[in-house]
């Protein structure tokens, strides 16, 4: 029996949904024969991380690459090999005469789209189950969906993220750290973070503090011009692009990570991996209150949840969060045990292997 993994996310490319399929090629390699059908090349993958599996990635046209699959999926499929797919639209690539078990991913925004009600249905017309990243996302998908023979269950996408991180004693430092690290876009809400800071630091209302930036994306120069704007340089470090080492130290020394991302048109957080990265290192998180964020961050108790669009509310949660360095530590000791009991890796991997029925 082989899995074939048919995906238009993963690797060299980065991103939530690339970092879950890499993770499931990987863990899944260990006990199973893997083919992974990308839209892409992928260079070194095996030599990367230390596995076996084997990569059929098209060279052709984007127009063409799912006739190319369903050629390549049609020569080396069998009737008891099992097929995942990133998303709905993956299914254009498996061929329509195979009844073969066949998993769907489901991770948010491609719900949203009511106009493509009737193609989403008809793709998963043809899926066994579907995986969806939080109660949000498998919401969304019911609205969409009218397919009562569909196996659908809720599965964080955390398969990435160890439970062995320990919890570290971090020296009385003068200044609350806070920590982003995302695509830096509208919809992440750190524009209108920095907006709020700025009015609490003006006011003297906050305490001392330092805010770490990690990423890229086309929000990035607008929050450097609002930084030299507000004369906030020395507040605020751009990290830019981070590599696993960089993006580890800059947990280590972070008491608050902050993204309170918001709706944007057809945009959206179906769950936030993150959120739950950041609980890994015991530190509470600053959401937002639109999308699957909730599921990884527990107003009140691992965190805060907050709409960013309400510049009070906003300014009200930063405050409480940065002059409380007590209850920050609190509520990051609630994140990590959070994050152990349903967000480690082994555990949703468990789950997964379970519901696709390889779990003995």
């Amino acid at each position: 029996m082989k899995i074939l993994i048919v995906t238009q996310t993963f690797p060299p490319r980065e991103g939530g949904m690339q970092s879950v399929m890499k993770s499931l090629a990987i863990k899944l390699s260990k006990n199973n024969q893997v083919i992974v059908i990308p839209d892409h090349k992928v260079r070194n993958f095996n030599s990367s991380n230390n596995v076996s599996v084997e990569i059929i990635a098209p060279k052709l046209p984007k127009i063409i690459r799912a006739v190319f699959k369903r050629y390549k999926i049609a020569k080396i499929i069998n009737p008891k090999d099992i097929i995942i797919c990133d998303s709905w639209k993956s299914i254009a690539s498996i061929p329509k005469n195979i009844s073969n078990m066949i998993v769907v991913m489901a991770h948010g925004q491609e719900y949203l789209n009511n106009n493509k009600t009737l193609r989403i249905n008809e793709a998963l017309s043809r899926a066994t189950v579907l995986i969806a990243n939080s109660a949000f996302t498998l919401g969304l998908v019911n609205q969409q969906l009218n397919l009562p023979k569909l196996e659908k269950y809720i599965i964080p996408p955390t398969y990435s993220l160890p439970v062995d991180i320990p919890i570290f004693n971090k020296k009385p430092n003068q200044k609350v750290r806070l920590l982003s690290l995302a695509r830096i876009e509208a919809r992440k809400g750190l524009s209108l973070v920095l907006e709020a800071l700025v009015i609490l630091k003006e006011k003297r209302q906050i305490n001392n503090f330092h805010w770490d930036i990690a990423g890229e994306g086309p929000e990035l120069n607008k929050i450097k011009m609002l930084s030299r704007h507000f004369s906030m340089e020395s507040n605020i470090t751009f990290h830019g692009w981070v590599d696993e080492k960089r993006k580890n130290r800059l947990f280590k020394k972070a008491d608050l990570f902050i993204m309170p991302s918001y709706q944007d048109e057809s945009s959206i957080e179906g769950f936030g991996i993150v959120y739950a990265e950041a609980a890994s290192y015991a530190i509470p998180s600053i959401a937002g209150v639109n999308g699957g964020m909730s599921d990884a961050v527990k107003d009140k108790h691992s965190g805060w949840t907050v709409d960013p669009l309400k510049p009070q509310n906003l300014q009200n949660t930063l405050k409480d969060a940065i002059n409380h360095p007590m209850e920050l530590k609190r509520r990051g000791n609630l994140a990590k045990k959070e994050f152990i009991k349903y967000f480690g890796a082994e555990k949703v991997f468990k789950d997964f292997m379970k519901i696709i029925k390889l779990d003995k």
